[in-house]
């Protein structure tokens, strides 16, 4: 899965469910919980210059999904809360 594909990060509180999200709840594919030189580009390409791990690659908005997505994290998802912000309104500001 390529980086290039990251749509949302800062992950405030993984523990939450959607009911109990205080931001934008999201569902994603993969969180990535330390910086590596890729991760670091792709965020500094969508204007993040200090992101706060984890990472969260191929998410989708819970509460606003596209049309066909079934608005659930099934079991080998990840479902967190990031603030919404300019970029897409799925990368968390800090």
């Amino acid at each position: 899965m390529s980086l290039k594909t990251l749509v949302a990060a800062a992950v405030l509180n993984l523990a939450a469910s959607a009911q109990g999200c205080a931001t934008i709840p999201l569902c994603c594919n993969q969180l990535i919980y330390e910086p590596t030189a890729a991760a670091t580009s792709t965020a500094n390409s969508l204007g993040v210059t200090s992101p706060t791990y984890p990472i969260g690659v191929n998410c989708i908005p819970i509460e606003d999904p596209p049309v066909g997505f079934i608005p659930q994290c099934a079991p080998s998802l990840y479902e967190v809360c990031c603030k919404e912000n300019n970029w897409g309104k799925r990368i968390a500001a800090t």
